[in-house]
């Protein structure tokens, strides 16, 4: 039985640079020829087929600067599949907040049984200031390191921002997005409410 691969979640508000932080851990393994395989979930379709990490300008306007080849899944078995037919040493996941909570028990399989090491990315709160569904609870548990990463304030410009703030859009829990959302610490966040911010 393989020794069990290491579960690294990476975890923050929006614009936190989760998403780059995972792609230099992904290009790091593959300069250190590793088999490394990306997946993002079905539930996020921003990117296509790519996880990316976008720079925002001042007027919240982002351009690209980092992206990595991806698989997209939508269950476990969509995951099984690629694992199978590629034999992957690091398995990549980008916006894992979407997941649904059947990847859980799987990637704690995965590592356990076959020896994967997991990247993960993924908000740890949802626009609420409450914890992101339930997969991310239980990914965060699950793991054997946790990278909590911060943002630049929207107001007061702090480098404390721990909130994603909504500022448009409807009052629905999940909703897939970039320009309704900005970072805030937790002196300058409050509870969007559907109304204009």
């Amino acid at each position: 039985m393989p020794r069990a691969g290491e579960i690294l979640v990476i975890t923050g508000p929006m614009r936190g640079k989760k998403s780059d932080l995972l792609i230099i851990e992904l290009e790091q393994a593959k300069i250190a020829e590793k088999r490394v395989v990306a997946f993002k979930p079905a539930k996020d379709p921003r990117t296509g087929n790519e996880i990316v990490s976008r720079k925002f300008n001042k007027k919240g306007f982002a351009r690209v600067s980092r992206r990595f080849s991806a698989v997209v899944a939508n269950t476990p078995d969509d995951m099984l599949k690629v694992i199978e037919a590629k034999h992957p040493e690091i398995v990549g996941i980008d916006e894992a907040q979407f997941l649904s909570q059947e990847f859980v028990p799987f990637i704690k399989k995965m590592s356990s049984e076959r020896g994967i090491e997991f990247v993960i990315a993924g908000l740890d709160m949802d626009y609420l200031g409450e914890p992101f569904l339930e997969t991310m609870p239980k990914l965060l548990a699950i793991a054997h390191k946790v990278r909590k990463t911060t943002a630049i304030c929207y107001r007061c410009k702090s480098r404390q921002a721990i909130f994603t703030q909504k500022i448009a859009g409807s009052t629905a829990k999940v909703e897939v997005g970039d320009v309704e959302y900005r970072a805030a610490c937790g002196d300058c966040w409050y509870p969007y409410r559907g109304e204009a911010s």
